[in-house]
């Protein structure tokens, strides 16, 4: 039981990481695009 909660705990942080950077990259394409205007 405890190997599979960390093991989805992984993966949460995992996603986790993943959604952030896509938040931080959605975030820089707008200020860039903001600029461009």
């Amino acid at each position: 039981m405890l190997f599979y909660w960390n093991l989805s705990s992984k993966k949460f942080v995992a996603i986790g990481t993943i959604i952030r950077r896509n938040i931080l990259l959605f975030v820089e394409f707008v200020t860039e695009n903001s600029k461009a205007i």
